[in-house]
């Protein structure tokens, strides 16, 4: 239950879908997949640097 709080927490109702199964390769991926994955990317980096310089 911890963990289902702390994804909601870092990452509203997306963070809980389930997320198993086989991924899109990067060529199956629409322009706008893609530019959800980059932004999902940098703020998980911009996260990660945060915690750093915390």
């Amino acid at each position: 239950m911890y963990q289902w709080v702390r994804k909601y927490e870092a990452g509203g109702w997306d963070a809980l879908k389930d997320r198993r199964g086989r991924t899109k390769s990067e060529e199956e991926l629409t322009s706008e997949e893609k530019m959800k994955l980059e932004i999902r990317r940098i703020e998980k980096e911009n996260e990660r640097l945060r915690a750093e310089h915390a």
